[in-house]
């Protein structure tokens, strides 16, 4: 019987032509030119595949591309069974395959071992065919090496989209913790004459309390809920205009060259954080050089095809300009790139950064609807590479709510209505207006508030709203009272960030807007001002 079989699968080698009892493909053998034709669209496939017998995985017959992947000829290939290049649990897909039924298919992910030893990441499928009333598996296996690298590449980027959504979160609620300890450490200082030790305490809390919101900014500049203030800038200018600044940063036995593209390297951005950029990649990059060594920074205009944006997720076809931070350091490990902008993950010694550098420049590029790339090797340095939508015509975004901490503070006999859900934030934000000289009638929740202001609607001046509250939002709540008090004034003030509750929906980019935490003079500018 075992005699029988092997002249069967010795016939059924070429596809039709036998030496054995039956053939599998008796029509095409009635035709040549079928049979070649048959054989060719086989041969042209991209994909690997094989006639498999499911019982034990001898192979009957495969394709050329089959028999590159194995680096075997295909009369000796057909020697073999599937089972020997298929590295992983091969007996339990063999049991798999065995139980396969007509019209039935299996796909698994395996590595496959070729006869050079190194293994290739492949895509299995099998399906069950009838082939002369005898069960037979046609199986086809695709390499995926490049697949597993594009969903690397998204699962990554995924899980920094769900750490930004996190942060956003913490950041506004952290806001809130901080704004009482600014306005507060601020009242402290301004009762004590300079150089009193109780005007010192308060002093170094309030500095602490700067510290802290710095690193809010950071975080929420990773997430991209940090408000922008864009413009159209020339990118080389940025460069060159900063490039002293770097230079005092940067130790004097590491040199900074430049490459600018030779044309203006429109953009539109925000100036300040592109200098962010440049100064935590260049500072990154002084870390990973041991010695004297060498930066270079160098812009240039290119155009992204539907090629690269197909293997880079998260990009897209256009002009953009390109800027390039490269050193010649210590460089990377793929280990290490897999993680590097994570926030607070970090290559130094412990207590030497936050470990929000490269999270933050993470953060930046893509609030400015940008892509960054890493090339690394150890030993072999790095080089950061950003591209950012090249400008087309010219575009400017103010914010009409901006104002100096500076301003002339005016107090007034003014009545301010109070709509605020945090007590520490209410609190605070009362004893600073009361001590100004304003009236204020506080609330913690809207309906609350609408019940305050319809005793006596001639009353009240000016709203001083949270934005996101129970029951209502802070706009829905002004435009309640504004049935009621026609001429009423707003300021809206929130833990989040003015483009987070305007993309949202929740305000008018007309809208007067204050960031918590804030200090006690701009509140008081705002309120001054507004209310003139």
């Amino acid at each position: 019987m075992e005699g029988d079989w092997q002249k069967q699968r010795e016939g059924i080698i070429g596809l039709g032509i036998t030496s054995g009892r039956r053939s599998y493909f008796p029509e095409l053998q009635r035709n040549n030119a079928d049979l070649e034709r048959f054989r060719t669209l086989l041969d042209c496939s991209s994909e690997a595949i094989f006639l498999i017998k499911p019982d034990d995985g001898a192979l009957l017959d495969c394709n050329e591309t089959a028999c590159r992947m194995a680096g075997f000829r295909r009369e000796e290939l057909v020697k073999h069974a599937i089972t020997e290049f298929i590295t992983d649990s091969a007996l339990t897909l063999l049991d798999k395959i065995h139980r396969l039924g007509e019209g039935e298919h299996l796909t698994v992910r395996s590595d496959f071992s070729p006869l050079s030893g190194e293994k290739i990441p492949i895509e299995f499928t099998c399906s069950g065919a009838m082939f002369q009333g005898e069960l037979l598996g046609v199986t086809v296996i695709r390499e995926i090496s490049d697949r597993l690298v594009l969903e690397a590449q998204l699962l990554q980027q995924q899980k920094l989209e769900s750490v930004g959504l996190l942060v956003g979160g913490i950041a506004h609620d952290f806001n809130n913790l901080l704004a009482p300890i600014f306005v507060y450490s601020e009242m402290i200082r301004n009762r004590f004459p300079e150089g009193d030790v109780n005007q010192k305490q308060a002093s170094a809390i309030n500095q602490s309390a700067s510290k802290a919101k710095e690193l809010i900014k950071q975080l929420l500049t990773f997430s991209r809920k940090q408000e922008l203030e864009v413009k159209q800038i020339d990118l080389n200018e940025i460069i060159t205009a900063f490039s002293e600044i770097l230079r005092r940063t940067i130790r004097e036995n590491v040199i900074i060259n430049t490459s600018l593209d030779s044309e203006s390297c429109q953009i539109i951005a925000d100036r300040t954080q592109i200098e962010q950029i440049l100064l935590n990649l260049v500072v990154n990059a002084q870390d990973a050089i041991t010695g004297n060594g060498r930066i270079t920074i160098g812009t240039a205009q290119v155009m992204l095809d539907d090629e690269y944006c197909a293997i880079h997720p998260g990009s897209r076809p256009a002009a953009y300009i390109m800027l390039t931070v490269s050193d010649n350091g210590c460089g990377m490990d793929n280990k290490t790139l897999e993680h590097i902008f994570e926030p607070f993950f970090s290559t130094k010694a412990l207590g030497s950064g936050t470990g929000l550098g490269l999270s933050t420049v993470y953060g930046i590029v893509r609030q400015h609807d940008g892509m960054v790339n890493v090339q690394s090797t150890p030993g072999n340095g790095t080089s950061f590479i950003i591209y950012l939508p090249k400008a087309k015509i010219d575009h400017e975004v103010t914010n009409s709510s901006e104002i100096s901490d500076t301003e002339r503070v005016t107090a007034a006999s003014a009545t301010i209505l109070l709509v605020e859900d945090n007590e520490m934030v209410m609190d605070m934000t009362r004893e600073l207006l009361e001590s100004c000289g304003y009236t204020v009638l506080s609330a913690w929740l809207p309906e609350e508030a609408l019940v305050i202001a319809l005793r006596d609607p001639g009353r009240i001046d000016l709203l001083l709203s949270d934005v996101v509250m129970p029951q209502m939002s802070g706009p829905e709540l002004y435009q309640r009272l504004k049935d009621v008090i026609p001429d009423l004034k707003v300021i809206y003030m929130s833990g989040y960030t003015n483009n987070v509750v305007v993309h949202k929906g929740a305000l008018d980019e007309a809208a007067v807007f204050i960031a918590k935490p804030f200090t006690s003079a701009t509140l008081l500018a705002h309120v001054s001002r507004i209310l003139e």
